[in-house]
């Protein structure tokens, strides 16, 4: 039985991973960031996630909220870690879950480094999936669920499912408007192809050597934010045994 954790960095990121839930025996669910409007979207959460729960099998939903939305980056820990040690033995968790280290978002790519990290400590599955990143050009200025390769165990024939899913979600998430307007029609594109895309693992020359998509949108420096992520990684040997 495969029972998935899926390691999250805001309220709303489930949406890039709809085909994957629908092969998935066993979904646990956890969120690492606080929204700036947070009332509004802890509703808007509650109420995707008992939508999902009526075809998905979720167990169980936690908000550590670790960090401000934006800033996951800076509060990457071993305490963090410890914690999320504890998740996957109390669970009995046989794969880890996450959007995909890929420059789009730097909250995603923190949450993409962590998750490999819980997978490394454990010898489990990892399996990230790309939302969006910079395309390195004018218009569209961004690649949406766009990676190199695809894993053709996570085939869904239910593709239309699968898009009333995504565009039911854009309905229930509907403070992120602004989001929608400019990925929802690729997202919706994309999720009427099969296989669905999966990224590679982390790369870390890959960004070193790329233009990040959320620095060209002014939300966070580049270089602060891949050496606060470097640093995690590098932090191996002081993680808990």
């Amino acid at each position: 039985m495969r029972r998935t954790l899926v390691i999250l960095a805001h309220r709303d990121d489930e949406i890039f991973l709809i085909d994957y839930f629908l092969t998935c025996d066993e979904i646990f669910l956890v969120y690492l960031t606080e929204s700036h409007n947070f009332k509004a979207r802890r509703l808007e959460s509650d109420r995707a996630v008992n939508y999902l729960r009526g075809f998905l099998n979720i167990s169980e939903i936690s908000r550590m909220e670790f960090a401000e939305d934006g800033k996951l980056h800076e509060f990457l820990s071993t305490e963090l870690l410890t914690e999320m040690i504890d998740v996957v033995i109390k669970k009995e968790i046989t794969e880890i879950a996450s959007l995909a280290y890929e420059g789009g978002h730097q909250d995603h790519d923190a949450a993409s480094i962590f998750s490999a990290a819980l997978s490394d400590f454990f010898s489990l599955g990892l399996f990230l999936f790309p939302a969006y990143k910079d395309s390195a050009r004018i218009f569209p200025h961004f690649h949406v669920m766009k990676a190199e390769g695809h894993n053709k165990s996570f085939r869904n024939k239910r593709i239309f499912l699968v898009l009333w899913v995504v565009m039911r979600l854009m309905f229930i998430y509907r403070s992120q408007w602004r989001t929608w307007t400019g990925l929802g029609p690729f997202i919706m594109k994309r999720s009427l192809e099969e296989p669905p895309y999966v990224s590679k693992v982390i790369d870390f020359e890959f960004l070193e050597h790329s233009h990040c998509l959320y620095e060209r949108r002014r939300r966070a420096l580049q270089s602060q934010v891949l050496v606060k992520l470097e640093l995690f990684w590098e932090s191996k040997e002081g993680w808990p045994n």
